[in-house]
């Protein structure tokens, strides 16, 4: 199933938004009634079809949100760490649909960062799909609430590649004027850290160009 499922991604990559007319067919596999090993390797799959092919979240999110969120209430945290990512495609391109059911997603969300011995990837991945709650539908979120717990988690410590998330969702509140408060200092070492290692790793991050640039951007005019 695994082979099948990596063919699955390869194709979405290539033909993109071409792929819209395929992915109805795939969410049976999220059914409760598949195994934990199928809808984990779905989810997955999902997350990095959703954002080669943005076109489907509008199509499919009200079909794929109840199932992941099915996956965190399910005692099995080997499904988590996908979902968690699936969830954070979700949010970024279909905001307006995820921004009124913040407060039911987050409290899943917290669900696994609490969960005894999960691992960092997994709180990782959680942390940054409350950050692309935050890209995806930035006004009425609830930052007061959610920011203490969101930077706690911060720096990220083993799913690297979110980072671009993560500096992305500072650089949204920034431009809206959120009050960070006690935590404006870690933001800046945030954004000074993504430009830092960039420059000696660029590896590390993967950060796309233009977040780079509206970090140094902002930097500058702080």
């Amino acid at each position: 199933m695994t082979a099948v499922v990596d063919v699955i991604t390869e194709i979405s990559k290539k033909v993109e938004n071409g792929f819209a007319k395929f992915g109805p067919k795939m969410v049976k596999y999220l059914q409760e009634t598949r195994s934990a090993d199928t809808r984990t390797l779905f989810v997955g799959c999902f997350g990095d079809s959703l954002k080669a092919c943005p076109a489907m979240v509008p199509q499919l999110i009200d079909q794929i949100l109840p199932c992941a969120l099915s996956n965190l209430n399910d005692e099995d945290s080997s499904m988590y760490r996908n979902t968690c990512y699936c969830i954070r495609v979700l949010s970024e391109f279909g905001g307006a649909v995820i921004g009124p059911r913040a407060p039911e997603i987050l409290q899943y969300l917290w669900k696994v960062i609490s969960t005894p011995e999960i691992d960092p990837a997994t709180i990782d991945n959680a942390i940054s799909a409350v950050g692309a709650m935050i890209i995806g539908y930035p006004v009425g979120f609830p930052y007061e609430s959610v920011l203490p717990a969101w930077f706690a988690q911060l720096p990220l410590k083993d799913d690297y590649e979110e980072a671009n998330v993560i500096l992305r969702t500072l650089i949204t509140m920034i431009n809206a004027q959120v009050n960070l408060g006690d935590y404006n200092e870690l933001a800046v070492k945030l954004l000074f850290d993504g430009v830092i290692t960039h420059d000696k790793d660029p590896d590390k991050y993967k950060l796309e160009k233009v977040t780079i640039d509206t970090i140094i951007a902002l930097l500058k005019a702080m």
